[in-house]
């Protein structure tokens, strides 16, 4: 019986799989999510013109909601090219009315910047993207006429639309730019501002004139002055009369400083109890809605005014890193890390609408085993729980986030910048992540995050209650690797104080009943895995041509060391076990797999590498002999080891790598995460 499509999915799908005679099949089912936003960068919400729909820039494209009850109208993939934790990423742009948007993508084997009409969700231009250097910031022109394009470093160029006719290039600020940090149309669109940290100067704002594209304006001031340690540029958001731009908190500061444009000079500060995580502007400039950066409420201010909120909305379970609000000011969007996407009326402090999907930067996903139930592990600490086939939320599991805020709030003691850090280590999602782990009986859930400020959680399942934290050793270490066996029992985790040394793999005996031991020290794993009876646990490397090392975890003892040798080096970067565990899998350097009995550490079938030889992730399915491989171009493949048999790939749509794969507990799905936040459901039919 076919699987049903998410309600609202994005993409289309497949009407038939393919299915050779000797191979099982994937079909696509439904995705899930719509990605996240950084605090830094254009992501974020806006209204168009008219105020009818809502749009939503995420890490995955950009979502258009009906405005008045968030019903998802379409969502365009466009994959973002960014550096994780850049100040200003650059995931395209969105016109001041709504209509349009421009982001970068993949044609083949080149780049192209792809215009499309929001309301039709057709393509109406196309660039090539032949320039040098890496593409850090866009903008629109008021009347959608115009794009220009912003390269690190320091040139523009500026383009007809829709026909991508070169305009204008600008080249004079090649090799003085360290960082851009805004470019934007100025309200009246005579003037586009170009903002960057010059090398030796400090801020400079230059002002062309659109018509002739002369300097029309140029003001510079130290960085000292005008640089700050957390905060957003929010011109794309606040363009009109009076609100030129903002810039927020130096270090943790609470206050908006508001700046003009043109002469880089301060017009007022808006006095806050807390920091700010996002700032969203009326599209008549007279509102603006702020999410604390503590209290994660929402506040919505008159734009001159000073002396206090208008209206303040509960807000969110996490972060907000989007608002946006009506003329009017009595209609309030706003998004945050706690996946949800929320529409406030004035006068209620309930949610009107709420859409879920909206998940921070997920590290990996665990299928429950008695369910068809998700579980998403996110960089923030959160553990989401999903059914893969509605795509629905069904809970969030309880974090330490109370504690991570305590941390922001500590006073200084002499460091000044621990929100603005946090913060920065949360945008480094790919780096800064959080592990989770299930075991066998659904009992436990273990989730270890790469940051101290995070302690390793144990929750009770499918209670979702925190039933111990285990600090890391030692104190102010970050966590890289972490493995629950399967019997609930035993939590192998891996801890880094410095890098190359103190590091080491520890076991820690949940009942208590055993001294801690430690495994491995001074080595860095990629991957660990306990055995299905909780007997063994393999640690895998792949750097310096490492084996995959197998311990007896009763006693610590190392009892295997296996070779894993390609044509192009040594090492794995993932290893898993047989659901009867008499077999042990590696996805070796090469990106092939190599297969190896557990009885006697043979090696007995082996795959190369498919395709490019780009597969970056692999799952074991637990009743078949089926491996499923995803791969850094968006391709999914099974292969059957006892037949040797591999099954054409599907296809993901657009430009983000595979990140993540697990089977569901009856081998008919294949879940599938992607860098881009999105999850992928595949069914799988023998």
């Amino acid at each position: 019986m076919p699987l049903p499509v998410l309600a609202g999915t994005a993409f289309p799908y497949p009407e038939e799989s393919i299915r050779p005679e000797t191979m099982a099949s994937l079909q696509w089912l439904s995705s899930i999510g719509y990605g996240t936003g950084y605090v830094h960068g254009p992501y974020g919400l806006r209204l168009s013109a008219d105020e009818s729909q809502l749009i939503a820039f995420t890490t995955a494209g950009v979502g258009v909601f009906a405005a008045d009850d968030l019903s998802l109208l379409r969502f365009i993939h466009a994959p973002t090219d960014y550096t994780p934790g850049s100040r200003f990423a650059a995931a395209g742009a969105v016109s001041r009315d709504g209509t349009r948007v421009a982001f970068l993508d993949r044609a083949g084997d080149s780049r192209v910047v792809r215009v499309l009409n929001l309301e039709s969700g057709e393509k109406v231009g196309e660039i090539p993207y032949a320039w040098e250097g890496s593409l850090v910031g866009m903008a629109i022109s008021l009347d959608n006429s115009l794009l220009v394009l912003a390269f690190d470093s320091g040139k523009l160029e500026v383009v007809q639309l829709p026909a991508g006719e070169p305009v204008k290039t600008i080249s004079q600020y090649v090799g003085t730019v360290d960082r851009v940090r805004s470019l934007v149309f100025e309200p009246g669109g005579k003037l586009l501002y170009f903002l960057f940290h010059d090398i030796d100067i400090g801020v400079q704002s230059v002002g062309f004139d659109t018509a002739s594209w002369a300097v029309k304006s140029f003001h510079s001031v130290e960085g000292t002055e005008f640089d700050y340690t957390y905060g957003v540029f929010a011109p794309t958001r606040s363009e009109g009369s009076g609100f030129r731009y903002g810039y927020f908190t130096s270090g943790w500061s609470p206050e908006i400083r508001v700046y003009d444009y043109e002469k880089l000079g301060p017009r007022f500060d808006i006095p806050l109890k807390a920091p700010v995580s996002t700032i969203g502007v009326s599209n008549n400039s007279q509102w603006i809605a702020t999410g604390n950066a503590y209290s994660d409420q929402v506040d919505v201010w008159k734009l001159e005014q000073i002396k206090g909120p208008e209206m303040t909305f509960p807000g969110h379970g996490n972060m907000i890193w989007g608002a946006a609000v009506t003329n009017d000011g009595q209609t309030v969007y706003s998004v945050g890390w706690d996946g949800l996407l929320r529409k406030w009326k004035a006068g209620s402090d309930v949610p009107e609408r709420e859409v879920s999907g909206f998940y921070p930067i997920i590290n990996n996903i665990v299928f429950a085993h008695e369910s068809d139930n998700l579980l998403l592990s996110t960089n923030v600490g959160s553990i989401f729980e999903v059914d893969a086939r509605t795509g629905v939320l069904l809970r969030t599991f309880a974090d330490s986030r109370e504690a991570r805020r305590r941390y922001w709030q500590r006073p200084s003691d002499g460091h000044h910048h621990e929100f603005a850090q946090e913060v920065e280590d949360l945008n480094e999602g790919n780096i800064f992540g959080c592990l989770a782990s299930l075991s066998m009986d659904d009992l436990l859930v273990a989730q270890s995050c790469h940051r101290y400020t995070i302690p390793t959680v144990l929750w009770t399942y499918p209670e979702a209650q925190v039933t111990r934290t285990i600090p890391p050793v030692p104190e102010n270490a970050w966590n890289t690797v972490v493995a629950l066996s399967p019997d609930g029992r035993w939590l192998a985790r891996t801890t880094v104080f410095s890098r190359g040394t103190e590091m080491a793999t520890r076991l820690i005996d949940l009942d208590g009943q055993e001294a801690v031991r430690v495994l491995d020290e001074g080595k860095q794993p990629d991957a660990m895995v306990f055995s299905p009876d909780s007997r063994l646990l393999a640690i895998a490397a792949e750097a310096y041509e490492s084996p995959v090392r197998v311990f007896d975890v009763a006693t610590g003892d190392l009892i295997q060391e296996i070779a894993i040798v390609t044509p192009y080096g040594g090492g794995a970067s993932d290893v898993a076990f047989s659901a009867d565990g008499d077999l042990l899998i590696a996805l070796d350097y090469s990106q092939g797999l190599q297969v190896f009995d557990t009885r006697t550490w043979t090696q007995v079938a082996s795959k190369e590498p498919i395709g490019d030889g780009s597969a970056l992730v692999m799952a074991l399915a637990a009743e078949s002999p089926l491996v499923a491989m995803g791969t850094s171009f968006n391709q999914v493949f099974l292969w059957d080891h006892e037949k040797d048999a591999l099954s054409p790939p599907v296809e993901l749509p657009g430009d983000s790598g595979v990140e993540d794969a697990v089977f569901s507990r009856d081998d008919r799905l294949l879940a599938v995460l992607r860098s881009d936040g999105v999850v992928y459901v595949l069914g799988i039919e023998p």
